[in-house]
């Protein structure tokens, strides 16, 4: 993982900390299904998020913009390499299953509207 964060600014403009780290909040972002705000609450309040993210309990957690500044950094690109990564990484040792595939059919033209 860290392989493919590569490239990607080491510092993501607060108090130092590295590029995995926040590689680590947006994947929590991820897995929990939480926009910005809701992250940093997160972080802020669950002693299991700030486990993950690495976090002492009496550290302050990020900011919601500086989670926005960190996937910019990143980028989307290498974000979305690095996940569908760990998923099929995941799939092949038999951790997850996919039930369900999702597919954004908003730019779909229908027959009808021809």
């Amino acid at each position: 993982m860290t392989k493919s964060l590569k490239g990607s600014k080491k510092e993501v403009d607060s108090k130092g900390f590295g590029i995995v780290s926040w590689f680590y909040a947006l994947l929590l972002q991820f897995m929990e299904d939480l926009s910005d705000i809701e992250c940093e609450r997160f972080l802020r309040e669950n002693n299991a998020g700030k486990w993950f993210y690495d976090f002492t309990l009496g550290q302050k957690s990020p900011y919601h913009n500086t989670i926005s500044r960190a996937r910019k950094r990143i980028g989307t690109n290498k974000l979305s390499f690095v996940f569908f990564r760990m998923r099929d990484q995941l799939q092949s040792h038999g951790l997850i299953s996919e039930v369900f595939t999702f597919i954004d059919a908003s730019s779909i033209i229908a027959k009808s509207n021809l």
